[in-house]
């Protein structure tokens, strides 16, 4: 059995949810643009990568990275001035 675990205490701003390729999956867009990764880094704008490819339930962002699940915080700021 395998099990997702939050990797951090961590709370990670966004701005927008984009659709990725993979279809039901979104690109979690931070708030300097770069693109957030499973293990918590970023990447560059529009990068769409497995490792760049979540599903959202709620505020919580969940990839498949190295046959593992990843999960992390997420909270929008993009209202904020």
């Amino acid at each position: 059995m395998q099990f997702a675990h939050f990797d951090s205490a961590k709370v990670v701003p966004y701005t927008t949810l984009k659709p990725s390729a993979q279809s039901g999956c979104v690109n979690v867009i931070l708030p300097d643009g770069r693109v957030l990764s499973a293990h918590g880094d970023d990447r560059d704008p529009g990068t769409d990568g497995p490792w760049e490819q979540g599903q959202v339930s709620g505020n919580v962002v969940t990839f498949h990275a190295d046959g593992a699940y990843l999960s992390w915080l997420i909270v929008p700021v993009e209202k904020l001035p």
